[in-house]
């Protein structure tokens, strides 16, 4: 396996940290709160009934030691999430009429 393989993150989709972030956006809500939101999936919290997203050990052996939600994370969250977001819509008949296919 090369370094380079190694060191990228691309291929990694922290999906309900992700899906919190967008779903957030989607709401109107800030940057930061939107954030917020991916972390508390990402780190848990008191009311959390499932083990938080970073207990996976396939997301702790890729991202080790760093934190995964920063710019990169938002980026592709929004670039993977925000398209099926709005094909959703527009399936459910809740977009506008010239985005209806």
């Amino acid at each position: 396996m090369s370094d380079k393989l190694l060191d990228t993150r691309e291929p990694f989709v922290l999906a309900k940290s992700a899906l919190a972030y967008v779903e957030k956006l989607r709401a109107g809500k800030s940057e930061d709160e939107a954030l917020r939101a991916a972390r508390r999936i990402w780190e848990g919290d008191d009311f959390q009934t499932t083990p938080p997203e970073s207990m996976d050990v396939y997301y702790q052996m890729a991202f080790r030691d760093t934190d995964p939600l920063d710019v990169e994370f938002t980026a592709t969250a929004a670039t993977v999430f925000a398209p099926l977001f709005a094909h959703a819509r527009r399936e459910a008949g809740e977009g506008p009429e010239s985005e209806r296919g």
